[in-house]
């Protein structure tokens, strides 16, 4: 059996195994330097940590793509004849990888199966007003929740719609939050904002 050594790390040159005789081994230096510290495992790639494993089999990827904004004010008068808003989540909370910009649209970094949720809230609503859409559209398919508007507000008051979905994206591909409601003679429906995250938009990579 072949044994290699380099200071603390040695390989097993039958098997092909790499193996690790202290807990302290370390580099600052390289485009991948691996840590082992109070008998975590991690990954970095010379100023971040990319991945952390403790020693109770958690891991964390400190910077996998994810996000969360939401609309900070109410944008009135915005939908009710048909119109269909492009909304703007106009403060983000976090935004892990830089992947979401100009508060409308996520760009996928990697090919993936990626995770977003978004819920709308809004109000302002006439009789006539009977349809609400909400959709999140990527490059490859959109995906909708379509309800009574009415079913879910009374006239007057705030009603609420919800969407979440597991899809598929390849680098590059984009993905945004639309809003619409129909049966009204104009656009008097308000899409309600707040810092109580009522209108939000989150996301990220799941695999």
């Amino acid at each position: 059996m072949e044994i290699n050594r380099i200071n603390n790390v040695f390989t097993d040159g039958d098997i092909g195994n790499i193996n690790f005789s202290s807990s302290t081994i370390s580099s600052n230096t390289g485009d991948l330097i691996f840590l082992i510290y109070t008998d975590d495992i991690q990954f970095n790639n010379g100023t971040d940590v990319t991945m952390n494993v403790t020693t109770t089999g958690i891991q964390t990827l400190p910077l996998q793509s994810c996000f969360l904004a939401y609309l900070s004010a109410n944008v009135d008068n915005s939908t009710g004849a048909g119109a269909e808003v492009t909304i703007n989540f106009d403060t983000e909370v976090k935004d892990l990888n830089g992947d979401f910009s100009s508060g409308t649209t996520f760009t996928a970094p990697v090919f993936g199966k990626y995770l977003f949720c978004s819920n709308v809230t809004f109000s302002g609503l006439s009789v006539a007003m009977t349809s609400a859409r909400l959709k999140i559209v990527t490059s490859n398919i959109e995906y909708q929740n379509v309800n009574n508007a009415q079913a879910m507000s009374s006239i007057g008051d705030n009603g609420s719609i919800f969407l979440s979905v597991i899809t598929t994206m390849d680098a590059a591909d984009t993905a945004q939050v639309l809003f619409q409601v129909s049966g009204g003679a104009g656009s008097t429906a308000d899409i309600i904002g707040s810092s109580t995250l009522q209108t939000f938009f989150c996301g990220g990579l799941l695999a």
